[in-house]
């Protein structure tokens, strides 16, 4: 494939993704935001938030630590867990995200911290997969309401090889000539289905025009058809930030296995998927963002420092 040749593009805004990059902290903690519970998907579930269990391992499989985030924490501690992360990932879910609801609130809040960090000289990435995915484009077009922005898909339960923007793939960190990525990565994501699709809600193209916020920020990198050849956007990545977004489940192949699904855990899937765990844990080794004691350290995974619950789908199915 063609995707790693061309030119490296330099960004000329900010030194936002020069900056600290030479940092190589091989102690990396991701902080992931935990979200409400849903009597309706958990009705056995006492707990009033969780983390379901394969995001965890997304993040633990190269090489991070795992702290929650509580959706309910106050700004202070939020800002404190920030403080001591190297990057934030926000997980797919179901939720109602609208303005006024503490998951929407807080999650605004780390992310406008993420991009404050950024603006400073302060290199922190954040992940979004499908949900988180579709939170980055409410908070960068500026709206306050996810049923403003998001379209309607056909796309629940089926697994699409990538259609890459070529261009902006060639130029981008995830998948450019510095990403470490292999050509047959590349390769066959473009060519197998190894992308695991649940979602109803989507964006398009369209929508960028739509909300020209949005399409200042992000780059499409690439994009896929619903079942009845409706285009959407499947992974981006901001222009000037170390933000990334896939409307996919790269942590169900890996990971999750309920026969009933779509999901292909083939040779080629595990090793493709595997890479944008790899990707995002290594651009988060590029702060040196810490703790101030180890006991402080310990306290992210501990259940009295966050009551959560770890569902994972094999056992919950």
């Amino acid at each position: 494939m063609a995707f790693r040749a061309g030119v490296v593009v330099l960004f000329a805004l900010v030194c936002i993704l020069t900056f600290a990059t030479s940092a190589n902290n091989n102690r990396p903690i991701i902080g992931v935001l935990t979200q409400p519970t849903s009597v309706k998907y958990h009705p056995n579930n006492i707990e009033q938030q969780y983390i379901t269990a394969s995001y965890i391992k997304f993040v633990e499989m190269s090489g991070a630590r795992a702290v929650h985030i509580p959706f309910d924490a106050p700004k202070e501690e939020l800002k404190r867990l920030f403080n001591g992360v190297n990057g934030l990932l926000y997980t797919g879910g179901m939720l109602d995200m609208k303005n006024g609801t503490q998951y929407f609130d807080n999650g605004l809040y780390l992310y406008s911290l993420a991009l404050e960090a950024n603006a400073k000289g302060d290199y922190f990435p954040i992940w979004g997969t499908c949900q988180g995915f579709q939170l980055f484009h409410v908070f960068a077009a500026e709206l306050l309401d996810e049923n403003i922005m998001m379209e309607h898909f056909d796309s629940w339960d089926i697994s699409y090889p990538l259609v890459f923007d070529v261009a902006n793939t060639k130029r981008s960190r995830m998948f450019g000539p510095d990403s470490g990525v292999t050509d047959a990565i590349l390769h066959d994501f473009a060519t197998r289905p190894l992308t695991m699709n649940f979602h109803h809600l989507g964006v398009s193209r369209e929508t960028y025009k739509k909300y020209p916020a949005a399409d200042a920020f992000f780059r499409i990198l690439s994009t896929n058809k619903d079942r009845q050849g409706k285009e959407f956007i499947s992974i981006v990545e901001a222009k000037n930030y170390p933000i990334y977004g896939v409307q996919f489940h790269p942590e169900w192949p890996l990971f999750e296995w309920d026969s009933s699904s779509d999901v292909n855990h083939s040779q080629e899937s595990i090793r493709a998927n595997s890479y944008f765990s790899s990707f995002f844990v290594n651009e988060c080794r590029k702060n040196n963002h810490k703790f101030r004691t180890i006991k402080e350290d310990m306290a992210g995974n501990s259940s009295k420092a966050v009551c959560v619950a770890c569902i994972d789908c094999l056992s919950s199915k």
